[in-house]
């Protein structure tokens, strides 16, 4: 074989050779392994879900500091608890994770619910869809839990909500609708004849169940008719009287596609929410308020919040606030501080060990002279929550920090694909979805611990 023949030969093999290397081996480029170079700096210009970058990402620069909180505290604090454990940046202490463990274990024969309140963050069932996942996929569970009477395109449950004409819809941060509301914060009233409200399981998907359905209401002084509807049948549905939040639970024959609720007209009629779950499992309910900073507890009866906290078997309360104190840039947050212990005490006074987790405010970031930047106050927002969840000895997760820190709300806005909006505020289907599992092995965190 002439010279120039022969290294034509070798070549070819040698292109081959490579590129099938290329194809078999996705995770290595040249003989390094692409999961273990994944470095803090290129997480910053990319941060990509679904890889080890998050947890390789917590480098000594970007440890949670405890900047309100000392870590050498020793004995017993004022609330009782232990001192408080700092692994990575989800702060916590033995009580939160022996109570965690033993009422999460409880989803093995019954329902346990998550109740997470939060603001516009969680909207659309973000970051809590992601949570419910992968907490069903561990401890069973099959169903959204609590849902309001809005439209909602699901995708991650497979469903869609219609509501129609002819609904007033109350929400507890509304003072100017009396009277009290349910733990969900949310009643709708059938005003005019013929409203209706319908769950369409989008096909293909079977993660929803509408076999069965929880309608959480009250009534005043009499009883309720309602009308459910389905593809082949139509059935009445007596609501008995309840003034105080009750739930009554519908079983329906075969599983259907597709139901709908008719209602007359009904001003003392109060549909809190719908519930949808099976006889055991996760079930991660989303309580979002657009604009608030809290959850405003107190405008729901202490009695009704105890008994729906017993009855739901609730094993884990989530605040997730912090985004709309952020851009009035105040010279002081020790308010706020007071303000979350406030609805912690309340929530404490109805069940005093129920777990609670504060998730700290995310990076945002906002145009000054130069360009974009982190807005300067996000650490003062963060350490009143810290300081309400130290002196309350509840758990607390540094989001902001496990983002990436200063400026990583800019990159996770020009990440490819991107994974918050251009508002450099909120996160995106894909970037919530990357908090929720975030969030997932966050609470993992303490249980794993728990083991050793």
């Amino acid at each position: 074989m002439k010279p120039f023949k022969t290294f034509l030969y070798f070549a070819i093999v040698v292109v081959i050779l490579s590129c099938t290397s290329f194809f078999l081996k996705p995770d290595y480029f040249f003989g390094k392994n692409l999961n273990k170079i994944t470095s803090k700096n290129n997480f910053k210009e990319n941060p990509l879900p679904d890889t080890t970058a998050f947890e390789n990402v917590h480098t000594e620069e970007n440890q949670a500091i405890p900047d309100s909180l000392s870590g050498k505290v020793k004995g017993r604090n004022s609330t009782g608890s232990s001192s408080p454990i700092y692994n990575n940046n989800l702060i916590y202490d033995s009580s939160f994770t022996e109570e965690l463990q033993h009422r999460l274990g409880q989803a093995c024969y019954k329902p346990v619910h998550i109740l997470y309140f939060g603001d516009s963050q969680i909207e659309g069932d973000h970051i809590s869809g992601t949570l419910r996942s992968i907490l069903q996929s561990k401890f069973g569970g099959k169903g959204v839990g609590f849902i309001r009477i809005e439209n909602l395109f699901n995708v991650s449950e497979g469903y869609l909500t219609e509501v129609s004409s002819g609904w007033n819809k109350s929400y507890i941060y509304d003072h100017n609708t009396p009277g009290t509301f349910s733990p969900l914060g949310f009643y709708a009233t059938p005003v005019h004849n013929g409203a209706s409200f319908s769950i369409n399981r989008l096909l293909g998907r079977k993660r929803i169940n509408l076999s069965k359905i929880g309608i959480y209401y009250s009534t005043g002084d009499h009883s309720e008719t309602i009308t459910l509807s389905g593809h082949s049948f139509t059935k009445e549905i007596q609501l008995p009287l309840s003034k105080t939040p009750t739930i009554q639970y519908i079983t329906l024959e075969g599983n259907s596609n597709s139901i709908k609720l008719h209602f007359s007209a009904s001003r003392n009629l109060k549909i809190h929410g719908l519930l949808f779950q099976n006889e055991k499992g996760i079930y991660v309910d989303n309580i979002s308020m657009r604009g608030q900073i809290v959850p405003q507890l107190q405008r729901v009866p202490s009695s009704d919040l105890s008994d729906f906290i017993r009855t739901q078997n609730v094993g884990l309360v989530i605040l997730h606030y912090g985004v709309n104190l952020v851009p009035g840039m105040l010279k002081s947050y020790a308010f706020y501080t007071r303000m979350l212990k406030k609805q912690i005490q309340y929530i404490r006074e109805t069940d005093p060990t129920l777990p609670i987790l504060i998730v700290g405010v995310s990076d945002m970031a906002h145009r000054n002279g130069t360009g974009l930047t982190s807005y300067p106050n996000i650490s003062a927002v963060r350490t009143a929550q810290r300081n309400a969840a130290k002196q309350k000895g509840i758990a607390f997760w540094n989001l902001e920090k496990d983002m990436g820190g200063k400026n990583s709300m800019i990159r996770w806005v020009r990440a490819i694909p991107t994974l918050a909006t251009k508002d450099y505020v909120h996160f995106n289907r894909r970037g919530a979805d990357s908090i929720g599992r975030m969030l997932s092995r966050t609470i993992f965190i303490p249980l794993k611990t728990k083991k050793q």
